[in-house]
């Protein structure tokens, strides 16, 4: 089920088209990595699937919602943090969390969990109206990701994190999708995107790049093992894996499909395969990315 549906969404401001027939979908309990240099279209795009702006043309479903005729049904499963978050100035960071808090009906280890993501620590009891941006941004992610939607929406959210931060995000990422919850992440972080995304929308002057121009996406990484042959026999049965046995290690490169990399991992980390280490060799992301822009570098 796709609990994101984007259809032929254009938005102009005066003679300027800044989003141009744009189609795409999110689906249920999937991260989607929403990709484009600045000024492709990215956070015009969220403000219209959040309904801060109103297209001029196509329509936008969230959970089945019509955005314009439904809007509060819509939006009820939606939380994120686009640009600048809407924060009580007057109030200080617990505050301003309790107030979700409350409204969510969250329990107290939550909130602290949060806290703890975000890591503002003993800024967490000033006024907001004294955050710098950075700090403002942590608080409002750490808002949205309290709030627990069906559908989360996460613009640039590794902005201001440590990389302690940066890590429990990621784990708290993958595990909401393992609930069920969508994640679209818009970044430009392109070693985080390819980190947490099952999927990868290009952008470009404002138009999605079609599935069909991208090249299919795969993850390489080096196994180092006592028993190297068998891994390799094991996954040459699985779909959208190769292996390449070296000597003692295998080479194996596996689809962006955060599912299948789940089941080689689970299969390669069996204890008679006798498993020393396993790096990533790279990825084609960077790859796929320089070749969609290269004319805009």
């Amino acid at each position: 089920m796709n609990i994101l549906e984007v259809e032929h969404i254009t938005k102009r401001f005066r003679k300027k088209t800044v989003v141009d027939d744009i189609s795409f979908s999110a689906e249920e309990g999937k991260v989607l990595g929403f990709i484009g240099p600045n000024g492709a279209g990215k956070t015009t795009m969220l403000k219209l699937i959040t309904n801060i702006l109103i297209p001029d043309s196509g329509s936008i479903h969230i959970a089945g919602f019509d955005i314009l005729k439904d809007r509060e049904k819509a939006l009820a499963n939606v939380a994120g943090v686009i640009e600048n978050p809407a924060l009580y100035l007057e109030l200080n960071g617990y505050d301003n969390l309790k107030f979700i808090q409350k409204m969510y009906q969250k329990s107290k280890d939550d909130m602290e969990r949060i806290v703890e993501i975000i890591g503002l620590g003993h800024a967490m009891r000033q006024k907001t109206g004294r955050y710098s941006l950075g700090m403002k941004q942590r608080l409002g992610l750490g808002m949205a990701l309290l709030a627990d939607p069906r559908f989360l929406i996460l613009d640039e959210p590794t902005n201001g994190l440590d990389a302690s931060g940066i890590m429990e995000l990621r784990g708290l990422i993958r595990q909401k999708a393992e609930e069920g919850v969508t994640v679209l992440l818009s970044s430009h972080i392109l070693s985080e995107v390819d980190k947490i995304a099952d999927d990868v929308v290009f952008i470009k002057e404002g138009r999605i790049i079609e599935k069909s121009e991208v090249p299919p996406m795969q993850k390489k990484y080096l196994v180092t093992a006592g028993n190297a042959r068998h891994i390799q026999e094991q996954l040459a049965a699985m779909e959208h894996v190769e292996a390449v046995l070296r000597d003692d290690s295998v080479t194996v490169e596996i689809s962006m499909s955060q599912e299948v990399f789940a089941r080689v991992m689970q299969l390669v980390c069996q204890g008679e395969n006798q498993v020393q280490d396993i790096r990533q060799e790279g990825t084609q992301l960077e790859t796929v990315y320089q070749d969609i822009f290269q004319e805009d570098a």
